[in-house]
């Protein structure tokens, strides 16, 4: 006996899908997850899968039990297929979303990012505790975790920030403040509490500028909060100069976010020299990148192009800037140049003094990096190995 009928197939792709949700759910939702990670990331999570199960729901209630339903509301077979291929676009990104958040706990719990480390730190410690400072000076709450991935990136959503699993040292680390700054943006209000300036900013682009935006954003809060080592760590370790006049769907090329670094890290030191930055090492900078342009072949009408487009988009984008809390924006050149120093003189160094700050670790670790005296890997990994160890010790 055969019990197919014409709105079998329908039904059938209704069921897996629903069975697929609810799996999903429950893995998220677990007690064995729950003692691996914060429960709010979960709660974030199981909270986003409710959303699409409730948009779902009146699709199933409708293709499996119609006669539950008023026969107005039932959907045409067209308009069930077509709700259908919607549902499914939305809960197939979630559950990719899920996947990667499950496979990133799990290879934090078995120390993927401490594998092959210095100390046997993990990296995502020592970003949580980067956030954990940012989120503090930004007055912003953060429930979050860090989990090992392929690439960085930021689920808003559930606070997650992923960053790269094969990078075991503190290099890396500032771009942990530019994921950071994503989460920033979605919530930045004035200081007064009634208007919300990013969105403003935003709303006299068009659609297809806004992602870019999002980028120039999270860049300039994470030059804003750490200084220096976040624009080295982009020119020097990130940064191709081969591609860097491509501008991509969703980020500005790596031309206009490298000049747009130099605007921002030149005036960081402009209005605050002696604590804000050094005019020296942005030179210094600036210098190494251009040169590494012009030896990759770079274009010069390009090159003048995306100065001056990432120009007018600094100008634009620092309005932001005095609606950051007081005690967001870096202050610690002169500390940062004294742990140098006292790096140079001891092979075991003190442990930071209670204004010293992770901003000034990383911003010492990179001044050390560019500095005459560190000429090879051994000496390199020496920076490393200091830096971390003040790292940690920060309170």
């Amino acid at each position: 006996m055969n019990g197919l009928d014409e709105k079998a197939v329908l039904r059938a792709r209704v069921l897996a899908l629903d069975a697929e949700l609810d799996r999903v759910l429950q893995t998220i939702t677990g007690d064995q997850l729950a003692e691996a990670v914060d429960s709010k990331s979960n709660e974030r999570f199981a909270a986003r899968f409710r959303s699409t199960r409730d948009r779902f729901a009146s699709l199933i209630k409708q293709t499996l039990k119609p006669d539950l339903v008023k026969v107005e509301s039932v959907p045409s077979p067209t308009d069930a297929w077509a709700r259908l291929e919607k549902v499914q676009g939305r809960c197939e990104k979630v559950v990719r979303e899920c996947a990667a958040f499950l496979q990133g706990v799990v290879a934090r719990i078995h120390g993927l990012d401490r594998q092959g480390s210095q100390n046997g730190f993990g990296l995502c410690d020592l970003a949580d505790r980067l956030i954990d400072d940012l989120s503090a000076r930004a007055q912003i709450s953060w429930w979050g975790l860090t989990i090992p991935a392929d690439e960085e990136f930021v689920e808003e959503m559930a606070h997650v920030i992923r960053i790269r699993w094969a990078d075991v040292s503190l290099w890396n680390l500032p771009v942990v403040a530019h994921e950071f700054g994503h989460l920033v943006a979605s919530g930045l209000k004035s200081l007064d509490k009634m208007r919300e300036p990013f969105r403003e900013i935003l709303d006299r682009h068009k659609q297809e500028e806004q992602p870019h935006l999002h980028e120039f954003f999270a860049d300039l809060f994470a030059l804003h909060t750490l200084g220096y080592s976040f624009a080295a760590c982009c020119l020097l370790l990130r940064f191709n100069p081969r591609t860097a006049f491509r501008d991509g769907e969703n980020h500005p090329s790596e031309a206009k976010r490298s000049y747009f670094l130099l605007e921002a890290l030149t005036d960081q030191a402009r209005e605050d020299y002696g604590n804000g930055g050094s005019p020296n090492a942005v030179n210094g900078l600036r210098a190494a990148w251009q040169g590494a342009l012009k030896e990759a072949g770079y274009d010069a009408e390009a090159d003048k192009v995306a100065a001056a487009d990432a120009r007018t988009h600094f100008e634009e984008m620092k309005a932001v800037l005095p609606h950051f809390e007081t005690r967001l924006g870096y202050d610690g050149w002169l500390r940062t140049q004294n742990l140098v120093q006292i790096w140079r003189e001891h092979d075991d160094p003190p442990k930071p003094g209670a204004n010293e700050t992770r901003a000034d670790v990383l911003n010492a670790a990179w001044l050390s990096r560019v500095s005459p005296w560190v000429t090879n890997k051994a000496e390199l990994k020496e920076i490393g190995r200091k830096a971390i160890q003040v790292f940690q010790q920060v309170h």
